[in-house]
């Protein structure tokens, strides 16, 4: 959420994000369907859902490559990508 924020030049209002769908509704650069996928996470099971997080931030990453290729972000991809295992590992 913090990232979208800033990739959409939008103040974060409350740091728990109460008001995350109503904030996601207003962003204009975001993933697709990214309200309902945020939602759903927390109500699947833990493999499916760790996965569809991991997949949001990916194409996060995406967009901010994409609105500002100027700015190489690859050692912060690099990093996300080390400090989590891979599915099926433990």
């Amino acid at each position: 959420m913090g990232m979208l924020s800033g990739l959409n030049k939008q103040y974060v209002h409350h740091p728990a994000f109460k008001w995350q769908k109503q904030t996601l509704e207003l962003m204009t650069i975001a993933p697709g369907n990214i309200s309902a996928r945020l939602e759903s996470f927390f109500l699947g099971d833990s493999v499916t859902s760790l996965s569809e997080l991991e997949s949001i931030v990916r194409e996060v990453y995406q967009l901010i490559q994409h609105e500002y290729p100027q700015m190489d972000i690859s050692s912060i991809i690099n990093k996300s990508l080390f400090l989590r295992p891979e599915h099926g590992e433990e």
